[in-house]
């Protein structure tokens, strides 16, 4: 039923769990739909230095969510603002088939709002 890639990633959630104190937090999804999706990173300099997810999600979301972190880990807040669900879907060989994909890329770019707006608070604070 589901292809190498996405078992493989399934069985080796290197990524999954929390992070103490993270940088940016984002979550898509709810419980009613059946899928919730969640990232927490380690930021600095623009660099995503950590990122972990929490997922309650079917088994090809909780692959992506894996596959998310293997992806952005050392990349720049620009690099992880690119990510697309077509892209996720092509990488997981999953085109066509009805996922949840779009969740994961709505958590990660939660994430990305909630760091700019740390950013922007902490500076306005700085400003006064």
């Amino acid at each position: 039923m589901y292809n190498d890639i996405v078992l493989n990633l399934f069985k080796n959630l290197d990524n999954a769990g929390k992070l103490i104190k993270p940088d940016a937090k984002g979550e898509a999804g709810s419980e009613e739909e059946g899928v919730v999706v969640q990232f927490v990173m380690h930021i600095n300099d623009g660099i995503i230095e950590n990122i972990h997810f929490k997922a309650f999600a079917d088994v090809i979301t909780t692959a992506c969510c894996e596959l998310v972190c293997r992806k952005l880990k050392m990349k720049t807040l620009n690099e992880a603002a690119s990510l697309t669900k077509e892209s996720l879907e092509k990488e997981l060989k999953v085109e066509g088939i009805d996922n949840n994909i779009r969740y994961v890329v709505e958590a990660v770019i939660f994430a990305l709002y909630d760091y700019r707006n740390k950013l922007e608070k902490s500076k306005s604070k700085a400003d006064e």
